[in-house]
């Protein structure tokens, strides 16, 4: 339990957290939507930092992210509470739960994360499982002392979070991967209780940067957003709003939580792909599948593959150096490819 970064202090003891758009007012003895941020004596805590529901070792390409150091080894680190609701959210056993629901769990301090990454020899952290907004104290401490130790940091996120938040991250986290989950603001009401509009903003925020990695990942699930208009819709966006050569991940739903759709088929996120490819996006890959051409990475000029995934193994091919992002067949440059 730490004392929140974020929030103001209202009458009455009560307390205005800051994290997100919901701006929750929290009564004493109460928590905010995510369960995790608590009013005590008129101060906010966050509950669970520290506390981690996750350690693992794995690939960077688990976490949306294709185009940063491909193939490289991750720690993936997660932890409770979510300030989303998601009908088919794939880790709603711990997005859902409050400490009370947690069986296991080990508590770190941000010294121990980083010493555990140096033992292990890893230099880069991924925050993802839950939504990391929820673990923002404890993101925060910890990706200052990585980067000041060589450690690059990876937030995995919805992003449904206040600007003010996301510059605070933006000093020691360098690469993003954003689940956009549709373009309808009525998709997020419906099926996540939330709002596209700080999504939207985070996304552009983040472009605007230009010092930042970004990756976007868009959930497509059968009858709720995988119809040509939805892609088109969601590509238009993304065209507009940030550019083309933005990786775009089109990742494949499997029934969970409370929605029982049946699993997206793969010809879906492949047309959906196609289509993005038509409309002039230069990166565009499918998600959740073991082997495919769509998870390949392709030269946007010469459609020569570069790059071939399979489960975790990647092998760059003859036509691409692991220390050049530069297509050998044809001389073209893999936009925002770092190795």
């Amino acid at each position: 339990m730490k004392e929140a970064y974020l929030y103001d202090s209202l009458d009455g003891q009560k307390t205005k957290c800051r994290l997100c758009y919901k701006q929750c007012v929290i009564a004493p003895g109460d928590s905010g939507f995510c369960k995790v941020r608590t009013n005590i004596d008129g101060k906010l805590y966050a509950d669970n930092y520290g506390i981690s529901t996750h350690f693992v070792r794995d690939t960077i390409e688990t976490e949306g992210v294709f185009h940063y150091r491909p193939g490289c080894a991750t720690i993936e680190m997660g932890t409770y509470g979510c300030n989303l609701h998601c009908k088919f959210c794939q880790n709603w056993k711990y997005s859902q739960a409050d400490k009370t629901d947690i069986e296991t769990f080990v508590e770190y301090t941000p010294e121990s994360v980083v010493a555990k990454c140096k033992e292990m020899n890893i230099d880069l952290i991924c925050w993802t499982f839950n939504d990391p907004i929820i673990w923002y104290e404890f993101v925060l401490d910890t990706s200052k002392i990585a980067k000041e130790s060589g450690i690059t940091s990876l937030y995995k996120s919805s992003h449904i979070i206040n600007k003010e938040a996301l510059e605070n991250l933006c000093e020691n986290i360098d690469v993003f991967s954003v689940s956009l989950k549709a373009m309808d603001n009525d998709f997020y009401k419906e099926h996540c209780e939330g709002s596209i509009k700080p999504v939207k903003e985070a996304l552009q925020y983040l472009h605007g940067r230009g010092d930042k990695h970004l990756e976007v990942s868009n959930l497509v699930i059968p009858e709720k957003n995988d119809s040509d208009k939805d892609v088109k819709k969601l590509v238009s966006w993304v065209l507009e709003n940030l550019d083309a050569t933005v990786p775009l991940h089109f990742v494949e739903y499997h029934p969970d939580y409370q929605f029982t759709i049946p699993r997206t088929p793969i010809a879906t996120v492949m047309r959906a792909r196609d289509i993005a490819k038509e409309m002039g996006m230069k990166h565009v890959y499918i998600g959740n599948e073991f082997a495919s051409e769509g998870l390949n990475t392709i030269c946007s000029n010469c459609n020569s593959t570069l790059i071939e995934r399979e489960g975790h193994y990647v092998n760059f091919t003859e036509h691409l150096d692991k220390d050049d992002p530069t297509c050998k067949k044809c001389g073209t440059k893999i936009e925002r490819m770092i190795f």
